[in-house]
């Protein structure tokens, strides 16, 4: 018998934004990033592509870059703290349609997989908040 399978990709689709943005932003409210970071880096990205005049690529890569950089020396038990806070004051923050979907398959018994670019940590938050089966997020090394 086959299995059925539904396939969310978190950030855009399921979030209304991307989960790196909202986890940046915390490490930079708690001094893990330094202020000057996001203003000097990060910052001139965002405005260009806000103002669509640069690419989101570019301002994701920005942040991305950084993470990367900042986690290295942190415990992965530090790093799962900050995503469980994202999710727990950011995680409501789905679009209605999706949330519809996620319900609609579950209810016809489909395997719920959540995917993203975002780090493997909030995808995890993510997917375990709305009762996925499997979720696969970005490792970073």
């Amino acid at each position: 018998m086959k299995k059925v399978a539904a396939f969310f990709d978190i950030d855009g689709t399921i979030y209304r934004e991307g989960l790196i943005t909202e986890v940046f932003k915390k490490m930079v409210t708690h001094e893990i990033v330094s202020g000057s970071r996001w203003t000097d880096e990060v910052k001139p990205a965002y405005m260009a592509w806000d103002r669509r005049m640069g690419d989101y690529d570019n301002y994701l890569q920005k942040m991305v870059e950084i993470f990367k950089e900042t986690t290295k020396g942190i415990s992965a038990v530090h790093i799962e703290h900050i995503a469980q806070k994202v999710i727990e004051q950011k995680g409501e923050r789905v679009y209605q349609f999706t949330r519809k979907e996620i319900e609609r398959h579950r209810k016809q018994g489909h395997l719920l997989i959540a995917i993203s670019g975002s780090p493997e940590p909030l995808v995890k938050e993510m997917a375990e908040k709305y009762k996925f089966d499997d979720f696969r997020g970005t490792q970073y090394l």
